[in-house]
C-alpha cells in the first residue's frame, strides 16, 4: 500500500512538473518573438526555483536508480553548472535543469507537452504578425527573395521552430506517420524557403522528411513479411555517430579555413559564412575550459543594418567557444548516449531524427536552446523502443503497473 502511495504521489508530482515545465517553454519561446511582455520581476527565477523544487522531491520519491544514472547525472551536473557559474550563460543551466527534470517521466509525454506549447504560441505569433499585432520583420537583402520572421525575431529562427516542431511530431508519429503527413513536411519545407529564404532549414526539413519516409517503407515492408525492420548494423552505426562527426568536422574545418582555400573557401559559401567566422570566434577568442562571455551581433530584432556584424551560427563552434569544452564534451556524450541506446532499443526514428539535428546544428545555433530542441530530454527519461530497454528510469513505468496489478 505504501508503494501504491508513493506511485500516485510520484504521479501527481509529474503532473505538476510538466505544468511548470509547459509554463517555462512559453517564456522561453515568447522571449524569442517580437512580443513586447513586461515580465513580472523575478518570474524567470521564480519558475526555476519551482522546478527546482518538484524535481527534489520527485528524486525523494521515485525509486532508487543504479550507480550509473547517478554518476551520468553527476558528470552533466558538475560540468554544466560550474561552466554556467563560471560564463554566465543560463541556457547552460536551463538545459540541464530540465535534462534532469525529465527524469523517469514519459518521453513521449515531454514531447506532446512541447508540441503542444510551442506550436500553439507559435501559430498564435504567426497571426498575430499577419494581423498586426505584433511587428512582423521582413527583410529585404540584396540578392535574396524578400523574407519574413512571421512575428519571430528572425527569418530563420522562425524556420528553426518549424523544423524542430516537425522533428517532434515525426518522433510522435513514427511508423505510423502516413504518406499525406509527409507531403504536408515537404509542404512547410517549400513554405520557409519561399517566405523565409531559410535554405539550410529547409534542407534539412526535406532530410527529416526523407529519413521519416524510409523508415516507414522499410517498416512496412517487414510487416508485410511478419517481422518488424532491422536496420543494418553498419548504417545504424554511422548515424550514431554523425553528431562526433559533424562536431570535428565543423571545428576542424573552421580551424583549417583560408580564402586561399579552395575547398574550403567553397564549403563556406554553401554554408553562410559559418566556417568563416567560426575562425574568426577562435582567433579572437580561443578554446576555453569552461567558456567566456563572447559579445555577438546578429541581425534578429531589427531589419536595420548591423554594424561590426559576428555571429557563430554553427551551434558546435556557439557551445564550444561560448560554454567551453567541458560543455562541449558533455553535449558529445548526451549525444552518444542517446544514439546508442536508440541503437540498442531498436528505435530507428530516434536514431533518423536525431541524426537529422546533428546535422542541422552545423548550421543553426539552437542546439541547447530549450524552447527549440527537447531532444536532449530523452537522456534520463523513461523512453522504450522495440528492443529490449535495459535502462532503469525506462524500466520503471512497467515495474510500477505490475506492483499495482499485484496489490489489487
Amino acid at each position: 500500500m505504501d508503494r501504491i502511495k508513493n506511485i500516485n504521489i510520484e504521479k501527481v508530482l509529474e503532473n505538476v512538473y510538466l505544468f511548470f515545465f509547459a509554463v517555462f517553454l512559453a517564456q522561453q519561446f515568447l522571449y524569442t518573438t517580437m512580443f513586447e511582455i513586461a515580465w513580472p520581476e523575478g518570474l524567470y527565477g521564480d519558475l526555476k526555483a519551482v522546478l527546482m523544487t518538484i524535481i527534489f522531491l520527485r528524486f525523494l520519491v521515485s525509486e532508487k536508480s543504479g550507480w550509473s544514472e547517478y554518476i551520468l547525472i553527476a558528470i552533466i551536473g558538475v560540468g554544466f553548472v560550474v561552466s554556467w557559474n563560471h560564463n554566465g550563460y543560463d541556457e547552460i543551466y536551463n538545459c540541464f535543469l530540465l535534462i534532469v527534470g525529465a527524469r523517469g517521466i514519459d518521453f513521449r509525454k515531454i514531447c506532446k507537452v512541447f508540441l503542444s506549447v510551442i506550436g500553439g504560441l507559435l501559430v498564435i505569433t504567426v497571426a498575430a504578425a499577419l494581423t498586426g499585432h505584433v511587428e512582423n520583420l521582413v527583410y529585404h537583402q540584396e540578392g535574396r527573395r524578400t523574407r519574413m520572421a512571421f512575428g519571430v525575431n528572425y527569418p530563420t529562427d522562425f524556420s528553426a521552430y518549424v523544423f524542430y516542431l516537425s522533428a517532434v511530431y515525426c518522433y510522435l508519429r513514427r511508423e505510423k506517420i502516413k504518406y499525406i503527413e509527409i507531403v504536408v513536411l515537404a509542404g512547410l519545407a517549400a513554405f520557409v524557403y519561399l517566405f523565409c529564404e531559410a535554405r539550410l532549414n529547409t534542407i534539412c526539413i526535406l532530410l527529416l522528411a526523407a529519413g521519416i519516409l524510409y523508415y516507414k517503407i522499410r517498416n512496412s515492408r517487414s510487416l508485410r513479411k511478419g517481422g518488424t525492420y532491422q536496420m543494418n548494423g553498419g548504417l545504424s552505426m554511422l548515424l550514431a555517430v554523425v553528431p562526433t562527426l559533424c562536431a570535428g568536422g565543423v571545428l576542424a574545418a573552421s580551424w583549417l579555413y583560408s580564402e586561399s582555400n579552395p575547398l574550403l573557401s567553397l564549403v563556406n559559401r554553401v554554408l553562410n559564412n559559418r566556417l568563416y567566422f567560426g575562425k574568426k570566434g577562435l582567433d579572437l577568442y580561443g578554446l576555453s575550459i569552461l567558456g567566456r562571455y563572447i559579445p555577438m551581433k546578429g541581425n534578429g530584432g531589427t531589419t536595420k543594418d548591423v554594424i561590426h556584424y559576428f555571429f557563430l551560427d554553427s551551434s558546435y563552434m556557439y557551445v564550444l567557444l561560448q560554454y567551453g569544452a567541458v560543455v562541449f564534451g558533455v553535449i558529445l556524450l548526451i549525444f552518444c548516449i542517446m544514439n546508442f541506446r536508440a541503437r540498442e532499443r531498436r528505435d530507428w526514428a530516434f536514431l533518423i531524427i536525431v541524426t537529422v539535428i546533428a546535422i542541422q546544428c552545423v548550421v543553426e545555433h539552437h542546439m541547447m536552446a530549450v524552447s527549440y530542441n527537447p531532444f536532449f530530454f530523452a537522456l534520463l527519461a523513461a523512453w522504450k523502443g522495440k528492443g529490449k530497454d535495459k535502462a532503469k528510469a525506462g524500466d520503471i513505468i512497467g515495474k510500477r503497473q505490475e506492483v499495482i496489478e499485484e496489490t489489487v
